[in-house]
């Protein structure tokens, strides 16, 4: 079990620990033989059009699947632009059994993800 504390000295939560988790799962690139062991292939990441925006939704439902099983029954929905250099898209499941909803910023510059744990944005 994960003992590192918060910034503010307390254990992080369970969604806190998926959370990052889920930023370590979609961020990471390695590849072998053109074959992606960890996270995301850079063929799933070509651009922002419809398909290529479904496409990595795909992807990133089938890493969340495979690497994140606390979090049951994975759902990501395309949701469109946050602006010129984001697209941003929903994960939710079940954690805990309580329903969990995460924010997936991907930058089609930096080609990376950006997770916010909706639960906490909620509450400021």
């Amino acid at each position: 079990m994960n003992t590192r504390r918060t910034d503010s000295g307390r254990r992080p939560t369970m969604r806190e620990r998926v959370a990052q988790n889920l930023s370590s799962v979609l961020n990471a690139r390695p590849e072998y033989d053109g074959v992606t062991v960890f996270g995301l292939s850079d063929s799933a990441m070509l651009g922002p059009s419809k398909s290529q925006s479904q496409n990595l939704a795909d992807a990133m439902l089938t890493a969340i699947s495979r690497y994140e099983p606390r979090l049951v029954s994975p759902q990501v929905v395309a949701l469109g632009r946050y602006d010129s250099i984001w697209i941003e898209y929903e994960a939710r499941g079940r954690l805990d059994g309580e329903s969990a909803v995460f924010l997936l910023r991907y930058s089609v510059i930096f080609r990376n993800v950006v997770v916010i744990d909706r639960a906490s944005t909620e509450r400021e």
